[in-house]
């Protein structure tokens, strides 16, 4: 029985194919075995720049987190025994100053560790808790005080006093909860930057009122409710400071109260 040429060429040209899929692969596999064995060159580490300028995390604190994790460090050691999820989960859930961390390994053998900081965005402290002194970041998630955050992070965010009641990690989801009238509050006055400028501290009352304090202007801010009308208030706020205070003077008022619906009511101090 006679093969037509063509059917032979045909039937070559299919071996030759598969043969070169199957050295493909063994070169593939060649290589990732090659890899895996090759050694971690160098380690390079990147924390991100925010707005708030954090400086939370340092490349020292990262390098020591998972060196303990490693029980050593990672540099010269093979790339396959290098775990890149379980390096990023070590870095989020020991540091609580890291909000994300990304892990990968690159074609030169580096091992490259992205950084996110939290940023704070208020500080805490309750009148009736002496433990209390800590920091809420973006997220509303708590990041305790230390020697570090007040070395490196001083008074740049508002500060919260009075009777706010004990933090709880479910805050956020409560009905009606101090805290998180303070919180979303704060998130208000972030967004513009007038206010975020202006504002300095809130302080809570027993009664749930709030009262500011201007960093311009020899006066205090009685804010009522912190969770009624925030943008009516402000509003008639800046109103005031535009018609009222710019021409008479940042000192003149001694208080301004925001709290009766759709008023301003200032009260000046007494002339010597």
């Amino acid at each position: 029985m006679k093969v037509h040429p063509k059917r032979i060429s045909w039937i070559v040209q299919r071996l030759s194919k598969g043969l070169g899929v199957l050295i493909l692969l063994f070169v593939i596999i060649a290589a990732i075995r090659h890899k895996q064995t090759s050694k971690v060159k160098n380690i390079v580490i990147e924390i991100e720049k925010n707005e708030a300028k954090s400086k939370f995390v340092t490349q020292e604190d990262v390098l020591e987190a998972i060196t303990a994790e490693n029980g050593g460090t990672i540099e010269g050691k093979a790339i396959g025994e290098i775990q890149v999820n379980k390096l990023e989960e070590v870095l989020e859930k020991k540091n609580i100053y890291i909000k994300q961390a990304q892990v990968y390994i690159d074609a030169l053998n580096t091992v490259n560790i992205h950084v996110k900081q939290r940023v704070p965005i208020m500080r805490v402290c309750d009148m009736n808790d002496e433990t209390s002194g800590y920091y809420l970041d973006s997220d509303g998630v708590r990041v305790m005080a230390s020697d570090k955050t007040s070395r490196q992070y001083p008074a740049r965010v508002v500060v919260v006093t009075g009777a706010i009641g004990h933090y709880t990690e479910n805050y956020l989801e409560a009905k009606d909860n101090k805290l998180k009238k303070l919180f979303n509050l704060v998130k208000f006055i972030q967004k513009d930057p007038f206010l975020d400028a202006q504002i300095e501290q809130i302080h809570m009352v027993y009664s749930g009122d709030v009262i500011l304090t201007p960093k311009l202007g020899d006066h205090s801010i009685h804010f009522g409710m912190p969770d009624e009308h925030i943008e009516d208030k402000f509003d008639r706020l800046k109103v005031f400071y535009k018609e009222g205070l710019s021409r008479m003077g940042w000192n003149e008022y001694k208080s301004i109260s925001l709290a009766y619906k759709g008023q301003v009511v200032g009260k000046k101090h007494k002339k010597k």
